[in-house]
C-alpha cells in the first residue's frame, strides 16, 4: 500500500487517518503484510522533516521511490525510472518478438509489435507524460527500433525509418500520448 504524504501541517490528519485504518484492520482481524506499506514523501526541498508513521505498531519504511498502479513514483516527481523501467520492459518485449517471430512474415511481425511491445510504452502515459525532449527520444528509439525490425530494413541512410514507420501507419508515442490526455 503506497500513502502519498503532500505537506509537513498534514502530520495530525494523516496520523489520524492511518490510526483509524489502523483499529479498521484490528476489528476486522485482517493480517496485513508489513512490507506492503511505506512513505513516500514528495518534495523538491533538500531537507525533509521525517515524521514516524506505524500500523500496528510497526513503523512504516520511508522510500525514496516505489511503483504505485504500474508508475514509478519518485520522492522528486521525476520521471526518469519510470522512463528508464518503460524503456527496459519495451526493449525486454522487442527482444522475445525478434527471437521467435524473426522468420515470420511483416503482418505477424507487426501484430506481434502491437500486442507485446506497445502496450508497455503507452500504459499509464496519461498520467506520466513523457514531456521531457530526452524521455520522449528514449521511448520513440523503442518504435523505431521495432519498424527496422518489422520491415528487415537495417539501413542507416536519413529519414529511412521515418519512411518505415509511415509505411507501417505507426504514429509517433508522443502524438498518440497527446491524444490520451485529450480524451482523458
Amino acid at each position: 500500500m503506497t500513502k502519498i504524504f503532500p505537506h509537513k501541517k498534514f502530520h495530525h490528519v494523516v496520523t489520524s487517518c492511518i490510526h483509524a485504518y489502523d483499529v479498521t484492520i484490528k476489528n476486522r482481524r485482517y493480517l496485513r503484510e508489513k512490507s506492503k506499506c511505506y512513505v513516500l514523501t514528495i518534495t523538491k526541498k533538500r531537507k525533509t522533516i521525517n515524521f514516524n508513521y506505524n500500523i500496528n505498531g510497526h513503523i512504516l519504511e520511508s522510500v525514496a521511490s516505489n511503483p504505485y498502479l504500474g508508475a514509478e513514483l519518485t520522492n522528486t516527481m521525476s520521471w526518469d525510472k519510470q522512463v528508464n523501467k518503460v524503456v527496459t520492459k519495451g526493449n525486454k518485449a522487442l527482444g522475445f518478438i525478434r527471437r521467435n517471430v524473426g522468420s515470420c512474415p511483416e503482418a505477424v511481425k507487426k501484430q506481434a509489435y502491437l500486442a507485446l511491445v506497445r502496450p508497455h510504452l503507452e500504459y499509464a502515459c496519461s498520467a506520466w507524460d513523457p514531456h521531457l525532449q530526452k524521455h520522449i527520444y528514449q521511448i520513440e528509439m523503442v518504435q523505431r527500433r521495432a519498424a527496422r525490425f518489422i520491415k528487415s530494413n537495417y539501413s542507416r541512410e536519413p529519414g529511412t525509418v521515418t519512411t518505415l514507420l509511415e509505411e507501417l501507419n505507426l504514429t509517433p508515442l508522443e502524438i498518440r500520448s497527446s491524444t490520451y490526455n485529450t480524451l482523458s
